[in-house]
């Protein structure tokens, strides 16, 4: 019929385990990619943290890619200097797997289709290449969580908006028969509203 088919609820609450495994190890990932240790990822560190991922961007692709994923805005203690934290490096990721620029976490089909990229001068010859070394072998693992992180996020965004809106999320849930303790969802806390909007 041509619909597009996303994930039940339930197919994503049995992959938690495997969810939570991965944002472990990308967490460690972003560790790596912060070479300062500052706590943050800034626009060099990106740059070069897309070399190594297998991606070559210009200046202006990286700029570009930072600014849609540092939701905040918040600048590092210290410097001053705009940086990404953990979670707006997994958004980052994110995109980066929705519009195929990071080779390293693209399916085979999109690798193949993958432009030969412009080189970013600020990166180091030696840290270019390191293919899936530099994910830790997890390339495919990663893979598969953003595009079931990208589908369950649709299930609640039909129409590809970008926006979930508040109001709309008990239409949703009501429609996907998930109801908690006294009939209602927990899905829908105050509480877990406020951590799904974190910007």
């Amino acid at each position: 019929d041509g619909a597009v088919k996303y994930p039940s609820l339930n197919k994503v609450l049995l992959k938690f385990e495997k969810i939570e495994r991965v944002l472990l190890k990308v967490h460690e990932i972003f560790d790596s990619f912060d070479v300062d240790q500052s706590g943050g990822i800034d626009l060099n560190e990106l740059a070069t943290a897309m070399v190594k991922m297998g991606h070559e961007c210009t200046e202006q692709e990286v700029q570009e890619l930072f600014d849609q994923a540092n939701v905040d805005g918040k600048a590092e203690k210290g410097s001053g200097q705009q940086v990404l934290d953990k979670r707006e490096f997994m958004l980052c990721l994110a995109i980066g797997h929705v519009i195929g620029i990071i080779p390293q976490i693209a399916s085979a089909d999109s690798r193949a289709a993958v432009a030969e990229p412009a080189t970013v001068k600020s990166v180091d010859p030696a840290d270019k290449h390191l293919g899936d070394d530099v994910l830790e072998g997890s390339s495919r693992e990663i893979h598969d969580v953003m595009q079931l992180i990208v589908e369950t996020y649709l299930i609640f965004d039909p129409s590809g908006s970008g926006i979930i809106q508040k109001s709309d999320l008990p239409k949703t849930c009501d429609k996907l028969g998930k109801k908690g303790e006294g009939g209602r969802n927990p899905l829908l806390s105050e509480d877990r509203w406020k951590e799904m909007d974190w910007d």
